[in-house]
């Protein structure tokens, strides 16, 4: 499973190294060209996106396999994780063009193809292809097979996806082209940052110590990130729609939605966190004897995630205000602040030592930007309406530990079990009794107006002046 998760490690970043800030090429510019009914310059846009990216994946891809045996010796010692790596170069391409078709069904502001394919569909085929693969043959090589399949698939119904909301053959027009390079260039960078920060620790741990300690920090991580199903879900709404309050200049409603998204992020993945931290040995224990150590790691990893969904869309609104270089210099930033304290506590502490640099990682990141945001915009995300989520999470989490405790419930799937049971039902009791706020019904209302709002015709300021902030 370690060498499994870096070969995945692998394709998540090089995957994304590929696209060449293409997918916020479409996300920003292409959200609005689809405002203003610009169908041939969204159209190009597209076409930019992709000639932008696939020949890079490509290289990447033919890199990694004709590379295979001298990473292996070198920085793995391990000459049979080769064969590993040789798939890995089939998959980065495969995978870099599904994200990139993914995020053009991003740009029309209707996030059901997006939502369907990435959260539903996607995990789906992951978990059907690699489970008939290790039933023919038990071995990371099977498994991997079983993962190219299900990403080629996605691939195919991103692509039938994208051409049903617009053609991608068709007429098109001249868009600023340089411009909307520049902006994807800094972009970019932030986006290969970001990815390299949550592939980073998988790779060095399996470098330095064991694949075993890979195997448990991603067991471990997957368990603390599910927090990020409910980040990517607001964000997939926050995106589109920011991005075309902001080039309109509608600062108002921005600051609304801006608020409204962090904290429903915080509120919705707060049980979460109470459940990971409080359980956590329970939770592992589901994985059997071998990851019965990763208990800490499991809880440092957890608060890490706190700071991701408890400060509020910071991250995709300095990209979309046109900060990319900022953004760029803030995750260089902590990317080496992470390496800098990997190399120095992994050695002597292992898989927490992982953690901890990953800890420290998050607090710099989140921390920094959203310092950043209240000062150049003016926003940030809280309000005293944050008292309702802290209370229900405590109580429910508090209600959960008794009850499982006094019933006896052995540790693993029954105290997990019961664990949620209660905390969710308790968790959305609370909620409900204490109410939704008038900020919140504000923000959705706000949600309706930019989704109906008519389009306004199209003229040459209307497709060009963007392009300038």
């Amino acid at each position: 499973f370690g060498a499994w998760a870096v070969g995945f490690a692998f394709v998540q970043t090089f995957s994304t190294l590929g696209l060449m800030g293409a997918d916020w090429i479409i996300l920003r510019q292409g959200s609005y060209y689809e405002g203003v009914g610009d169908t041939a310059r969204l159209r190009e846009t597209l076409h930019l996106s992709l000639r932008l990216s696939s020949g890079v994946l490509l290289v990447f891809g033919v890199a990694f396999g004709l590379g295979s045996s001298l990473i292996a010796r070198t920085i793995f010692h391990a000459p049979d994780f080769a064969s590993l790596l040789v798939l890995v170069g089939v998959m980065i391409p495969i995978s870099g063009l599904g994200q990139l078709m993914l995020f053009g069904t991003q740009a029309f502001k209707q996030q059901n193809d997006y939502a369907l394919i990435r959260n539903i569909v996607q995990p789906l085929l992951r978990l059907a292809c690699v489970t008939a693969a290790l039933l023919i043959d038990r071995s990371e090589l099977s498994a991997f097979t079983g993962l190219i399949a299900a990403e080629s698939f996605q691939l195919v119904l991103s692509l039938i996806a994208l051409n049903r909301r617009v053609p991608l053959r068709g007429p098109t027009e001249p868009i600023e082209r340089r411009k909307l390079t520049r902006f994807a260039m800094p972009v970019w960078g932030t986006k290969i940052v970001e990815t390299a920060r949550s592939q980073l620790f998988p790779v060095l741990l399996g470098s330095v110590t064991s694949f075993s300690a890979s195997g448990a920090y991603v067991a471990s991580q997957r368990i603390a990130v599910a927090p990020t199903a409910i980040i990517a879900a607001m964000n997939q709404v926050y995106r589109p729609m920011g991005s075309d309050l902001f080039l309109q200049g509608r600062d108002r409603e921005l600051g609304t939605l801006f608020k409204s998204i962090g904290k429903w992020s915080f509120t919705l993945g707060l049980p979460l966190f109470c459940l990971q931290v409080v359980f956590r040995d329970d939770i592992l224990a589901l994985f059997g004897a071998s990851f019965e150590n990763a208990g800490t790691a499991l809880m440092l990893l957890a608060i890490s995630m706190l700071f991701n969904f408890g400060t509020g869309p910071v991250a995709t609104t300095l990209l979309m205000s046109g900060r990319g270089t900022l953004a760029l210099a803030d995750h260089v930033l902590v990317f080496a602040t992470e390496v800098g304290l990997a190399l120095l506590l992994i050695p002597p502490f292992g898989l927490v030592g992982a953690a901890t640099a990953r800890l420290m990682g998050a607090v710099v990141n989140n921390g920094l930007r959203l310092l950043q945001v209240w000062r150049i915009l003016g926003l940030h995300p809280y309000n005293f309406d944050y008292w309702k989520p802290i209370v229900a999470g405590g109580a429910s989490t508090a209600l959960a530990w008794g009850v499982v405790g006094g019933a006896g419930l052995q540790d693993g799937l029954q105290s997990v079990a019961g664990a949620v049971v209660i905390i969710v039902a308790a968790y959305v009791g609370c909620l409900l009794l204490f109410g939704l706020s008038d900020e919140d019904k504000h923000a959705l209302s706000a949600i309706r107006d930019v989704k109906r709002r008519p389009r306004p015709s199209k003229t040459t300021s209307d497709v060009e002046s963007p392009d300038l902030v």
